[in-house]
């Protein structure tokens, strides 16, 4: 019986003379948890195999588990509450210079207003601040 993925191609170590099969996982960003993997022939390039998988329609899985919901949706409204705050914050402190309470330090421009929203709102920014 031959195995029709295991395909004679040319692997990292530049051996060409056994017969493989390859996979591609993808994993999620933060802990690195798998969310989508195929087994495809020994042949084919990887860059080729990728193309093809973004292109296809996936099936995707959702679990439920009450106690991790409510510990993730407490998560965020936390992390939403601080970027409130944040943002009133920064709101207050615009306004106070536009009143003139404030005078010295750089005068915020409208780049410099929309970085520090994006990194109020960015949420990797947020959790690595609040380590």
């Amino acid at each position: 019986m031959q195995n029709h993925l295991a395909q004679r191609g040319k692997n990292k170590q530049g051996r060409a003379n056994l017969r493989q099969v390859s996979y591609a996982l993808v994993c999620a960003a933060h802990g690195q948890w798998p969310l989508y993997y195929e087994v495809y022939e020994g042949h084919r390039h990887d860059s080729r195999q990728l193309g093809e998988m973004l292109g296809r329609p996936r099936t995707l899985v959702v679990s439920w588990h009450q106690g991790l919901f409510e510990a993730q949706w407490a998560t965020v409204q936390s992390e939403l509450a601080r970027a409130l705050r944040k943002l009133a914050e920064l709101q207050q402190s615009l306004q106070r210079r536009q009143h003139g309470e404030v005078k010295g330090g750089k005068t915020p421009t409208v780049e410099s207003v929309h970085k520090q929203c994006r990194e109020i709102l960015h949420r990797e920014q947020r959790r690595s601040s609040s380590r």
